[in-house]
């Protein structure tokens, strides 16, 4: 299951538009700081994947409440 969605999400990175993928890169960039940083017993390949609880603490800790930058 696991390398289903990797490739699936490889597949659409390889195909996103450049300007996408300017865009995104802060964001993510951002996501993965705050993984490393909250995570870092977890093994890099699980760490940055996306889940429903993942994603609701990021929010919290970094996205609600946040001023415009």
């Amino acid at each position: 299951m696991v390398e289903a969605q990797v490739a699936t999400s490889r597949e659409a990175e390889v195909n996103r538009p450049e300007n996408t993928k300017r865009s995104y890169a802060s964001k993510q960039k951002e996501y993965r700081d705050w993984c490393d940083k909250t995570f870092p017993s977890i093994y890099s390949e699980n760490r940055y994947t996306v889940y429903g609880d993942k994603l609701h603490l990021f929010l919290k800790d970094c996205i609600v409440n946040q001023t415009h930058r």
